[in-house]
């Protein structure tokens, strides 16, 4: 749970963490292969694989890439993809997914708003 008035900052890191969770669960439920280190998370199944917001040095990337699109492949997963914050983390995360074969997607957009108590007869 977030404090009142928490940061931006704040709400997209437990956004992230929130989808990274659904993402984790929805996987396991599938039957799929599940991943999580410090740093990096991702899953594999029949659904599609997905690496979940990682904040990796270039070093650790370089060895999880592979690890996860094998993971992808055994699972037979029609497509991948990687969900992160801006700026990626490592800065080399989208050339180097380029280089693997992935290409840009969409650009995820999340809102929030506090709630202020309301009278009862709102």
């Amino acid at each position: 749970m977030l404090a009142r008035g928490a940061a931006n900052g704040d709400l997209v890191r437990a956004a992230a963490a929130n989808q990274t969770e659904w993402m984790l669960r929805t996987a396991e439920a599938a039957g799929g292969i599940v991943h999580r280190e410090r740093g990096a998370a991702w899953g594999a199944s029949a659904a599609g694989a997905f690496l979940a917001f990682p904040e990796l040095s270039r070093e650790r990337l370089g060895g999880l890439l592979p690890q996860f699109l094998s993971a992808a492949g055994r699972s037979e997963a029609r497509e991948a993809s990687c969900w992160s914050l801006l700026p990626t983390e490592p800065d080399t995360l989208p050339s180097e997914l380029q280089a693997a074969g992935f290409r840009d997607g969409w650009q995820a957009h999340w809102m929030a708003a506090e709630i202020e108590p309301r009278p009862p007869d709102a």
